[in-house]
């Protein structure tokens, strides 16, 4: 059976079943009607070619036998053609986007599994992070915490449900000002729970891709060996190391400070220059141990006898100076009268044990003046009454007197 039979048995459902089971598509319409057109035999009407009208041995259309009639030769009509090459297009059409359609939902699976295994890890790398994350709603609840946060505020998950961090800190809690990062303008603020101090943000960046719509996401970090370190560091820059005295630039500063807030509201203001009598002799008769032992007790003892707002500083040696704010000169008498008789009944171990010696100062007083707004001058007064308790046989305070201000220069 030719190729065109086999067809026309066939029938057009075998064809186009794949594509419209059960249903007249329109490569199915194409395929009938170009089978009616089949069944009906019509001779095929062949141009011959030479004299005798038959062509030549060559010609490949002889060798098919294109000028003979054959018995089951029909005419294909050319709308049926068109129809069924239309028809044919329309299969491969639906056939390629049913085929795009499977590939898609092949990689969108793929796509999700992928998804939910990162996002499966990242759950698991917040969880061990040694630092407190949580994420919270627009309105401030939690939606998220790792462990870390919950061990820091000793809470279960399911105690943490609908709360807020602001409900979870302690009514004993002391907020520092916030801090602002100048590079990145993130606002940190500090908050000291108990003896620990932690620093939370007061507002973070747009974090939309990780918390929620109007949330945000925040991490609690424990600086408190942090603000140790700055501490020490401030004590180092500002303490003298050896008597715990102010450094002589933190005193001059706090001078200076002290100074322009007297000037400017008419508060009295009042300075002591202080020097350990016959230091030296300490040094080199019991030695320098003895010496930074000495210096030690007597700003102690010395310390103990100011007010909070008083400052003694370390000028170099065994010369101290103490600032006396809102202290008139009869009262900075007062106090250097009480400091000298501290330091006098010190009794100071050197060796050998247990022997021990004793030290006195001498100390000069001076009150700034309504006229001076700097203080250098009322450091300098203090200074020469210093030199004058010493020329005077040491152990005692010596006060500048304001009518004899002029023989000293400026």
């Amino acid at each position: 059976m030719s190729s065109f039979n086999r067809f026309r048995a066939a029938g057009p459902s075998s064809l186009m079943a794949s594509a419209h089971p059960g249903g007249d598509s329109p490569a199915l319409r194409a395929v009938r009607t170009l089978r009616d057109a089949a069944s009906q035999p019509r001779m095929m009407i062949a141009q011959p070619f030479g004299p005798q009208g038959e062509r030549p041995e060559s010609d490949p259309a002889r060798a098919f036998g294109a000028n003979k009639p054959h018995p089951t030769a029909g005419w294909i009509p050319p709308t049926a053609l068109a129809a069924l090459i239309n028809g044919l297009r329309r299969w491969i059409r639906l056939r390629a986007l049913k085929i795009i359609d499977e590939i898609a939902e092949r990689r969108m699976i793929d796509r999700t599994r992928t998804l939910d295994s990162s996002r499966h890890v990242s759950d698991h790398l917040l969880e061990q992070l040694p630092v407190p994350v949580w994420v919270e709603d627009e309105s401030g609840r939690l939606v998220h915490h790792n462990r870390a946060f919950r061990a820091l505020f000793r809470r279960e998950a399911e105690a943490l449900i609908g709360r807020s961090v602001a409900e979870l800190l302690p009514e004993t809690s002391d907020s520092i000002p916030v801090e602002t990062r100048l590079d990145t303008g993130e606002r940190r603020l500090d908050v000291i729970i108990g003896r620990c101090r932690l620093t939370l943000p007061a507002s973070s960046p747009d974090f939309r891709s990780i918390a929620p719509v109007g949330g945000r996401i925040g991490t609690i970090t424990d600086i408190t060996e942090r603000k140790e370190i700055e501490r020490r560091l401030r004590e180092l820059a500002t303490t003298d190391d050896l008597t715990g005295a102010l450094s002589r630039r933190a005193f001059f500063a706090a001078v200076e400070q002290e100074a322009e807030r007297s000037s400017r509201y008419g508060s009295k203001m009042s300075l002591m220059m202080i020097d350990l009598d016959h230091f030296k002799q300490v040094n080199d008769r019991f030695g320098h141990a003895a010496g930074d032992r000495a210096l030690k007790l007597a700003a102690q003892a010395m310390v103990e006898g100011l007010r909070d707002i008083d400052a003694l500083g370390r000028m170099g040696g065994e010369e101290f100076a103490v600032l006396l704010p809102q202290t008139s000169l009869s009262g900075a008498i007062e106090v250097a009268e009480r400091l000298r008789k501290s330091v006098a009944a010190i009794a100071i171990p050197v060796d050998p044990h247990p022997m021990t010696v004793q030290l006195t100062v001498s100390i000069g007083v001076a009150e700034r003046l309504d006229d001076e707004s700097d203080f250098d001058r009322v450091l300098s007064r203090a200074d020469a009454a210093l030199y004058r308790a010493k020329d005077e046989g040491r152990d005692r305070v010596v006060f500048d007197q304001p009518r004899h201000r002029d023989i000293f220069p400026a």
